[in-house]
């Protein structure tokens, strides 16, 4: 089952890309989706690779249009991270990165919210010693 999961991932493929006449795609796909649900992936993850110690961190945002097809979500708008702007709907992705350009944080707002209200929630688990952001 693993060798299927990290097949999909490391390939890039989809999971009916399993091609291994022993092991069915939608069966490894379902062991994905329940190890997903149960934790088990967070749990690895922290494992082997457990959080650093953060001397800098550096912030920013940038805005993502939304397609006309995602402007009525299941559950409306208000609970998705849609934001009217200028430029139409769109959604903003906030996120922190370490020194070697790797993602430590990400956070998803509306479009139309000023960067520097998400700050906080990016930063929320880290405690870096020092934070590099822009203006905004």
């Amino acid at each position: 089952m693993l060798t299927g999961i990290l097949f999909v991932f490391c390939e890039g493929s989809t999971w009916r890309g399993i091609d291994e006449p022993e092991a069915h795609w939608n069966t490894i796909y379902q062991y994905y989706r329940r190890w997903c649900r149960d934790g088990v992936w967070e749990a690895v993850w922290q494992r082997v690779a457990p959080p650093a110690k953060l001397r800098a961190v550096y912030i920013d945002a940038t805005h993502i249009k939304v397609h006309r097809c995602g402007l009525n979500p299941e559950g409306g708008r208000e609970t998705q991270a849609l934001g009217q702007t200028k430029g139409g709907w769109n959604t903003k992705l906030h996120a922190a990165v370490d020194a070697q350009g790797v993602p430590c944080a990400l956070f998803l707002s509306g479009g139309n919210v000023a960067d520097i209200y998400h700050a906080t929630d990016v930063l929320e688990e880290l405690a870096p010693k020092m934070v590099v952001a822009d203006r905004g």
